[in-house]
């Protein structure tokens, strides 16, 4: 696929927009970099990018309370907003709603669609003809309890290592198929199965936490 457009994303891990970076703009799009939501309101207001993927967990304001500025803001209102976060329940695709995203993509992301599906919410918001309606400003989301947060951060920040090792294991598969004996084959599995269990002790950590407080 071929696509256009400038991508505002707005992270604050370093590994993340690295390879948000890499799959966006291998198939055309311009992408900007915010590290936190001072930067990301000022981007915002300065490039007005097409779309803005917005990390919901970032330190000082948060993704829900960075979109609610830019949507009640005339200058950025008309920019669609994307919101992208670790392990997305409905209540989360609520939260969001209400903060004026047009929809939610959960991290860790899947490589091979990735760039598809940001496409595919651009282009909906692009065949929007209808009137703009700013969005109402809802009241903040309460904070969470420090337990969440911390489950919160573990996964946000493990997600970064997670991604880099698998993508050196396919990596090291394709590049090297032909030239690996049967064992370096299984070694290779296997780091793949590790790698697996470390982001299934992690969704499971989470959906467990989510569902005794909900």
């Amino acid at each position: 696929m071929t696509a256009s457009g400038t991508i505002l994303i707005v992270e604050d891990n370093e590994q993340s927009i690295e390879l948000v970076k890499e799959l966006l703009e291998e198939v055309g799009f311009q992408t900007l970099e915010a590290e936190d939501a001072d930067a990301s309101i000022r981007l915002a207001k300065q490039e007005h990018p097409d779309l803005i993927l917005m990390d919901i967990y970032m330190p000082g304001k948060n993704g829900y309370e960075v979109s609610q500025t830019l949507k009640s803001n005339p200058e950025t209102q008309d920019i669609p907003i994307v919101a992208f976060t670790a392990l997305a329940t409905e209540k989360d695709r609520q939260r969001a709603e209400a903060a004026g995203c047009i929809g939610v993509i959960s991290k860790p992301i899947d490589v091979d669609t990735f760039a598809s599906t940001v496409s595919s919410f651009l282009l909906d918001s692009q065949n929007n003809t209808g009137v703009l309606i700013p969005t109402p400003i809802f009241a903040s989301p309460a904070l969470a309890d420090p337990e969440k947060e911390f489950l919160l951060k573990l996964s946000h920040d493990l997600q970064g290592p997670i991604r880099k090792i698998h993508q050196f294991s396919s990596w090291l598969k394709k590049s090297t198929a032909e030239k690996l004996s049967p064992e370096d084959q299984g070694y290779l599995k296997g780091i793949d199965r590790a790698t697996q269990q470390i982001q299934d002790v992690l969704t499971n950590a989470l959906t467990e936490f989510r569902s005794s407080r909900e």
